[in-house]
């Protein structure tokens, strides 16, 4: 009779304990690999364990978790800890996700070159996404005011958009939105932007 209490309140506690994990992070990404800063990569056989993890790590920003057997029959679950997420691509039985920045956002670190487009982000339309720009930044060319072309660089119009500085960087949020006819162009800031006539995809800055 103890053993099947302790083994109930067992459960009970890993239970929670994935829970409150899970909501240190973004929405799983399936099929998703993260592309980044490796911290370290070691076997995990469940997606729970990884997440903990990454947790438990203050140096994590988001992990990647491999499931047994995807590349050849006999491969254990991998579980890959990183310190920036850059980058994303599918990959069948990758599983991903982020952890969750102050004000609820999911947010990866990127640099000044980084778009949209980059990201595979056209199409994920209302959807929103949070991104660290590097202090140090360079400016680049974008499209368009106030809605950007989402081949245009995020930090350059986060900067036209008078939300951070290319001296200090900052944590931004953008929102994923359709093509628009047309791309007005300006200068604000201090940054140039150039028109741009119909474009397939498009985003804008949320505060």
């Amino acid at each position: 009779m103890k053993f099947k209490i302790c083994l109930l309140t067992c459960l009970l506690t890993m239970t929670l304990l994935a829970l409150a994990y899970a909501q240190n992070f973004g929405t799983r990404e399936d099929n998703m690999s993260y592309n980044g800063t490796r911290i370290t990569y070691h076997q995990r056989p469940e997606f729970s364990q990884c997440q903990a993890d990454c947790a438990n790590n203050a140096n994590c920003q988001g992990f990647t978790w491999i499931q047994a057997g995807t590349y050849n029959a006999n491969d254990a679950a991998m579980c890959y800890l990183m310190s920036a997420v850059t980058g994303r691509s599918p990959a069948r039985g990758h599983y991903s996700a982020v952890k969750t920045a102050a004000g609820g956002g999911a947010a990866y670190d990127i640099d000044w070159a980084t778009a949209p487009t980059h990201l595979k982000l056209r199409g994920k339309y209302n959807q929103r996404f949070a991104f660290r720009c590097k202090a140090n930044g360079a400016y680049t060319q974008i499209w368009g005011t106030d809605i950007y072309t989402d081949d245009s660089r995020i930090c350059v119009a986060a900067a036209h958009a008078g939300l951070i500085t290319k001296e200090s960087g900052g944590t931004v949020a953008i929102e994923m939105l359709p093509g628009q006819a047309r791309y007005q162009g300006s200068t604000r800031y201090g940054v140039e932007s150039t028109g741009y006539e119909k474009y397939d995809g498009s985003y804008r800055f949320v505060r």
